[in-house]
């Protein structure tokens, strides 16, 4: 009956008198198979998990199905294998085999998984060199260069723990100031798993030199009393900033005690 087979031999013996022997009856079961039993699975044999995996979703037992054709008893081995790491990198192989009462082999399943394990940021030593540009607005800001070699070349070193690319973006706050303006850049380094680290550039933006109309000139008046300061220039700088002039300290001067003329002289 299926892969159970069974023979039965009857010796039996009758002398010349006729008296019978008590039949001796030989029955013999066995099995046969030759069908090697088959493993199979629902899951990918190889993959990246990405970074940090959780193991929620490796493999076991529960995952593999066993077809054997005449043993009811054969069930699937399952062994999970050490953690294999080279640095961040990670792989771990999980086995699936079985032996059938026949000693039929399937053919093993294996699942191999790598991932990365990483939650350190990069990190960076020194100060990253400053900008200045001659102009009014944000218009004369340079564009970022966001790559880790324009941060190194400008005074950065940059280190990670894992190998692998970094990548840099950069965002610009605000410029702040009223003559002269700042703008605020800042870096950030991301490595592989997302792991990030900002640096800050300083970008000035100087208004460019200008010149101040010559003033007003010399005024004679006939006594002290009669002299007053004279009107204050509108300034405006290469912006066109309105400015508010002030006297230069130890300005105006004054006429010496008792002195009949003189000089009074404005800054």
């Amino acid at each position: 009956t299926g892969c159970q087979y069974s023979q039965t031999w009857t010796a039996s013996y009758t002398n010349a008198c006729g008296v019978s022997a008590t039949p001796v009856t030989i029955t013999y079961t066995w099995t046969e198979d030759e069908t090697k039993p088959v493993i199979s699975t629902g899951l990918a044999l190889t993959g990246d998990k990405g970074c940090n995996w959780d193991k929620s979703d490796a493999p076991k037992a529960s995952d593999f199905t066993l077809t054997e054709a005449c043993d009811n008893t054969a069930t699937v081995k399952f062994e999970e294998m050490a953690v294999v790491a080279n640095g961040c990198e990670k792989s771990q192989t999980w086995i699936a085999s079985c032996t059938d009462a026949c000693g039929n082999i399937a053919d093993t399943v294996k699942i191999t998984y790598t991932w990365t394990e990483d939650t350190q940021a990069p990190t960076y030593t020194g100060t990253l060199e400053g900008i200045t540009v001659e102009g009014c607005d944000v218009s004369v800001v340079p564009a970022a260069t966001n790559t880790v070699a324009y941060l190194t070349a400008n005074g950065l070193t940059i280190t990670d723990n894992c190998t692998g690319d970094l990548t840099v973006t950069s965002a610009d706050a605000a410029a702040t100031g009223t003559c002269d303006k700042t703008v605020v850049r800042t870096y950030t380094i991301a490595d592989a798993c997302g792991n990030k680290t900002t640096v800050t550039q300083e970008i000035v933006i100087e208004v460019p030199d200008f010149t101040i109309a010559a003033a007003d000139g010399d005024t004679t008046v006939q006594c002290a009393a009669l002299a007053v300061a004279p009107k204050r220039p509108t300034v405006k700088d290469a912006c066109d900033n309105e400015l508010t002039p002030t006297l230069k300290t130890g300005y105006p001067t004054e006429l010496a005690e008792g002195a009949c003329e003189g000089t009074i002289t404005y800054v």
